[in-house]
């Protein structure tokens, strides 16, 4: 999966977990997942060789994300003393997803969600 259009921010070692269920809330990416901006869409994907063996379909771990069907970011202390993102989003089915990342560029990835006119809600 590549990105689509110009990348504004890209993080090879980021971490996040979705919240499709329990698995994927307790699972997730632990310094392994490519998070990248463009000016169309936020691309979420492990790298290799943790895109192997239907991880990635099992945790939930790869998304592509048109900017404008973002719909909040917010702020919050994770239970392990990191500063996390929650990220919801409208899916193409009409349903929404939610996914918890923390970067350690979080200040340039919200930085070039603001360029594109996503607001996040809390964040500093």
């Amino acid at each position: 999966m590549k990105p689509q259009g110009d990348v504004i921010f890209h993080e090879r070692f980021g971490s996040g977990s979705s919240h499709r269920n329990l698995l994927t809330r307790l699972g997730g990416a632990q310094n392994c997942l490519l998070v990248t901006v463009t000016d169309r869409e936020l691309l979420l994907r492990p790298w290799f060789p943790f895109n192997l063996l239907f991880l990635p379909e099992i945790y939930d771990l790869e998304h592509r994300i048109p900017i404008a069907e973002i719909s909040s970011i917010r702020e919050r202390k994770l239970w392990y003393g990191w500063e996390g993102l929650d990220l919801e989003y409208r899916r193409a089915d009409g349903g929404s997803r939610r996914i918890t990342l923390s970067l350690r560029g979080k200040e340039a990835f919200l930085q070039a969600l603001r360029k594109l006119g996503v607001m996040p809600q809390g964040a500093k």
